[in-house]
C-alpha cells in the first residue's frame, strides 16, 4: 500500500507539471497573438476596411433594387472605390480619412491583393450589368459579388488577423436589415474596434482556465490523499489478516526469499533474519526435490504441489504449496518484479495427510478383512450393478479371478447367472421393508457341483437403496451332512444287521440244506436211494432223466445259487455290524492300491464281465505321504469295491481311464479314485452310500459295497468318504484317513 501511495504522489506531481506546461503554452500563445495583432494592426485594419466597404457596397446595391435606385447604385460604387483605395494603400502605403497611416507591407499579401483587386473590377462591372438586368426584369445574377466577398474574407487572415470571429460577425450582420442599416451608418467600424478587446478577453479566459486547473488539481490532490489514507488503512488491515491466517505466505525471486509472514516462520521454526534473503533449498530434504519443484514452477508459471517441507529442527511436514508468477504491475520496494518473482502460499496438511493415511490403512484393513472372509460378499446398487466384490466371490463367477477389477460396474445376474432369481432391482427399489432372503442353490458353472447358501439383506444409506449379497460355500458342510445322514443310516442298519442276519440265516440254512438233500436223494450213486427206488418199483435213472428233461435240477441249482448269494449278503451284514478285531499297522496306501489293481486284473468274476486290461490306469502317488495306520484287509476291501464300481461305470466308454491319486492334506492322507465314466445325476449320487442301493442291473450287485466301505472308513478308521459325480464328467471317490490312524471305534491311536 505504501508503494501504491508513492505511485499516486508521483502521478499528481506529473499532472501538476503538465498543467503548468499547458498554462505556459496557452499564455505564450495568447501573448503571441496579441503581439501579432499589435504589429500588424494597420494592415489588419486596412484589410477589415476592404471587407467592410465590400459589405457596404453589397447592402447599398440591395437597397438600390427597392428604393432610390440611382442613389443607392452610386453609393455602392463609392463603397467600392473606398475598398479599392484601401487595397492600393496596402500595396503602396497611405493615410485614411482619420489620419491613420497604413504602411506598405505586402509580404504574404501579394497574391491575395491581386485576387481582391481583380474581383473588385469584376464586381464594378457586375453592378452595372446586374442593375441593367434588374430593370429589364431578367434577374440574372452573375455571382461576381460572391467571388469578391470570398477573396475579401481571405485578406484579413493574410494580413495577420488570427481571429476568424470577425468575418463570422460580418456574415451575421448581413442577415439582418437593422444590422445592415447600422453598418451603413458606420457602426461596423466601432464594433470592429471593440473586437480588439477580445484579445484581452482571451487573456482573462486563460487566467480563468488556469485558476480552474489549479482548483481541480487541489481537489484531485485531496482525493488522492484521501484514497492514499484509505489504502494505507486497508494495507494495515490486510497485513493483520496475512499475519493471522494459518497459511504461510511470502515472495521469492531467483529462488531466494524476499518476504514471509509470521505463520510461515512459526510453521518452519526459523526467524525472519534466518529466512529472508536465503535460498529456498533450506526447506527441502534433497536436491532432487528442490530441482523438481523449481522446474515445475518456471515451466508452468505456478501451480499447486503436494510436497514435504523441512523444518529448522530437521523434521518434515506435509504441505500444499501454491505459487504464481507476479503480474507486470507488481512492485516491491519501488522495484518491478514482473516475470522474475513468485508469490507463494504454504498450507500445513500434516494432519490431513495423517488422517488420509489412517483412512487408507483402514480401507486396506477392511479390504483385507473382506478378502480373508470365507464367504463371498457382493455389494449391489438399486439397479443390480456390482459396487463391491471380495476375493471369495471369484469362486462363483467364471473368469472373475483373472478379470476381477473389471467386475465392478457390471450387472450381478450377468456375472453370476445363478443369482438371477434375486431380482435385486425390484426388491431394493420397491420402497417396502424387504426381509432377508435365504436360499440354498447349486453351482453348476464351476468344474464341480458346489452348494451355497445365499443371503441378501437390503441397505439404506445416504438416501440410496442398496443391498449386500452374502454367498456361503457350504459344499463341505453339505457333504458332512450327507455323510452324517449316511452314518446315521449305517448305525441304524448296523444295529439291526446282527439280528436280521441271524433271523435270515436260520431259514436260509434250512433252504440250502434242503436243496442239497433233494439233489442227493435223486443221485444214483447213493445205495440208500437205489434201495428205496427198488422197494417202490421206481426206475431211479428214469426219474433222473425226467428231472433233467424238465430242468428240475436247474431249478434246484438256481435255488442253491440264490441261497448262497443270500448267505453272502447276510455275511456282509454281519461284517457291517461286527467290530473289527484285526490289529492296525502302518501301511502305504499306494502299495495297497497297486495290490488291489493286480487283484482286480486277476479276479475271475470281474474278468467275466469287464476286460480290465483295456483300462488305462494312471497312478499319481505323492512320495511324501507317510504310511497310514489302518486295517489293511478292510482298506483293501474298500479300494477293491471302488475299482469294481469304476470298471462297471466305464463299461461302455471307448477309452476307459482310471486315476488313482494319493496326496496329503494337513494331518490327513487323501486317496482319490476317479473314472471317466458317464457319471450320474445328483439325486442318484446322494444315495450312493445307502444300504442295498445299486445302479447295476438286477442280480449284478448287492447294494452293500459302498455302504460297507463307508462304514469301514467312517466308523473303523475315523476318516471321511464322499463322492462327486455329474453327467458326462465321470465319478470321483475321495477318502480321507488320519495319518496317525485311529483304533477301531474311532479312538485315536
Amino acid at each position: 500500500m505504501r508503494r501504491l501511495f508513492i505511485n499516486n504522489r508521483t502521478r499528481l506531481w506529473a499532472l501538476s507539471v503538465c498543467t503548468g506546461i499547458l498554462l505556459a503554452a496557452g499564455g505564450g500563445l495568447f501573448w503571441w497573438s496579441a503581439r501579432v495583432l499589435e504589429v500588424h494592426a494597420p494592415l489588419v485594419d486596412a484589410a477589415m476596411e476592404v471587407r467592410l466597404e465590400a459589405a457596404r457596397a453589397e447592402i447599398a446595391f440591395s437597397r438600390a433594387m427597392v428604393e432610390h435606385p440611382a442613389e443607392a447604385l452610386d453609393e455602392a460604387r463609392k463603397f467600392l472605390d473606398d475598398s479599392a483605395w484601401y487595397v492600393d494603400a496596402m500595396r503602396h502605403g497611405g493615410s485614411n480619412e482619420e489620419g491613420r497611416f497604413i504602411p506598405a507591407d505586402i509580404r504574404g499579401l501579394s497574391d491575395v491583393l491581386d485576387a481582391v483587386q481583380g474581383e473588385l473590377e469584376n464586381y464594378r462591372l457586375a453592378l452595372t450589368c446586374e442593375w441593367g438586368n434588374a430593370i429589364a426584369g431578367t434577374g440574372d445574377d452573375s455571382g461576381a459579388h460572391a467571388a469578391y466577398l470570398e477573396n475579401c474574407d481571405r485578406l484579413p487572415t493574410a494580413a495577420g488577423d488570427i481571429l476568424p470571429l470577425r468575418t463570422e460577425f460580418f456574415d451575421r450582420l448581413m442577415l439582418h436589415a437593422d444590422a445592415a442599416e447600422s453598418l451603413v451608418q458606420g457602426s461596423i467600424a466601432a464594433q470592429v474596434r471593440q473586437m480588439r478587446l477580445l484579445r484581452w478577453g482571451l487573456v482573462a479566459y486563460a487566467l480563468v482556465v488556469g485558476l480552474g486547473f489549479t482548483l481541480l488539481l487541489q481537489r484531485e490532490l485531496g482525493a488522492r490523499e484521501e484514497e492514499s489514507r484509505r489504502l494505507s488503512e486497508r494495507e494495515s488491515q490486510l497485513s493483520s489478516v496475512l499475519q493471522a491466517v494459518p497459511v504461510g505466505i511470502g515472495l521469492v525471486r531467483g529462488r531466494r526469499v524476499l518476504q514471509v509472514n509470521e505463520p510461515f516462520l512459526r510453521m518452519t521454526g526459523y526467524t525472519r533474519e534466518e529466512v529472508e534473503g536465503q535460498s529456498t533449498r533450506m526447506f527441502y530434504f534433497s536436491d532432487e526435490d528442490f530441482l523438481n519443484v523449481g522446474r515445475s514452477l518456471y515451466k508452468t508459471g505456478g501451480g499447486m504441489f503436494a510436497t514435504q517441507m523441512r523444518r529448522r529442527d530437521g523434521t518434515g511436514i506435509d504441505v500444499l504449496l501454491g505459487a504464481s508468477i507476479l503480474k507486470p504491475s507488481a512492485v516491491v520496494d519501488g522495484q518491478s518484479l514482473a516475470g522474475e518473482a513468485f508469490s507463494f502460499a504454504v498450507l500445513d496438511i500434516s494432519q490431513a495427510k495423517a488422517a488420509e493415511r489412517e483412512r487408507e490403512l483402514l480401507g486396506t484393513l477392511l479390504a483385507d478383512i473382506m478378502d480373508s472372509m470365507p464367504c463371498a460378499l457382493v455389494g449391489v446398487n438399486g439397479q443390480g450393478v456390482i459396487t463391491l466384490w471380495n476375493r471369495a466371490a471369484e469362486r462363483f463367477a467364471p473368469g472373475a479371478a483373472t478379470h476381477g477389477p473389471s467386475v465392478a460396474g457390471k450387472v450381478l445376474r450377468n456375472v453370476i447367472p445363478e443369482l438371477a432369481f434375486l431380482n435385486v432391482g425390484s426388491m431394493v427399489n420397491s420402497g417396502q421393508q424387504v426381509p432377508d432372503i435365504h436360499r440354498k442353490i447349486e453351482w453348476h458353472s464351476s468344474p464341480e457341483i458346489r452348494h451355497a447358501d445365499v443371503i441378501m439383506f437390503p441397505l439404506h444409506s445416504g438416501g440410496e437403496s442398496k443391498a449386500v449379497v452374502l454367498i456361503d460355500d457350504v459344499t463341505e458342510r453339505t457333504r458332512l451332512e450327507e455323510m452324517l445322514v449316511q452314518s446315521e443310516k449305517m448305525m441304524s442298519v448296523g444295529g439291526l444287521a446282527a439280528g436280521v442276519a441271524h433271523e435270515i440265516n436260520n431259514p436260509l440254512g434250512i433252504i440250502l440244506q434242503s436243496v442239497q438233500n433233494v439233489v442227493r436223494r435223486f443221485s444214483t450213486d447213493i445205495e440208500a436211494n437205489r434201495e428205496v427206488a427198488e422197494r417202490c418199483n421206481v426206475d431211479l435213472a428214469a426219474v433222473n432223466s425226467y428231472m433233467a428233461e424238465r430242468k428240475i435240477f436247474d431249478y434246484l441249482g438256481a435255488i442253491r445259487t440264490a441261497g448262497t448269494r443270500a448267505g453272502d449278503i447276510v455275511s456282509s451284514m454281519l461284517d457291517f455290524s461286527r467290530k473289527s478285531d484285526t490289529s492296525f499297522a502302518p501301511h502305504h496306501l499306494g502299495e495297497m492300491l497297486d495290490a488291489v489293481i493286480e487283484l482286480a486284473a486277476n479276479d475271475y468274476d470281474l474278468s467275466l464281465r469287464y476286460d480290465f486290461r483295456k483300462v488305462d490306469v494312471v497312478r499319481e502317488y505323492d512320495p511324501d505321504v507317510p504310511a497310514v495306520r489302518c486295517n489293511r484287509l478292510e482298506i483293501e476291501q474298500v479300494f477293491l469295491n471302488l475299482v469294481k464300481n469304476a470298471a462297471h461305470a466305464m463299461l461302455h466308454v471307448e477309452f476307459p481311464r482310471l486315476v488313482l491319486r494319493v496326496t496329503r492334506d494337513g494331518g490327513d492322507a487323501v486317496v482319490m479314485v476317479e473314472d471317466n465314466g458317464h457319471g450320474v445325476e445328483e439325486h442318484v449320487r446322494r444315495r450312493f452310500f445307502e444300504p442295498f442301493f445299486t445302479t447295476k442291473p438286477v442280480g449284478a450287485g448287492t447294494g452293500l459295497g459302498l455302504s460297507v466301505s463307508y462304514f469301514i472308513i467312517a466308523q473303523h478308521h475315523g476318516g471321511e468318504m464322499f463322492v462327486e459325480s455329474a453327467p458326462g464328467r465321470g465319478t470321483r471317490f475321495t477318502i480321507r484317513l488320519p495319518v496317525y490312524g485311529v483304533m477301531p471305534g474311532g479312538q485315536p491311536l
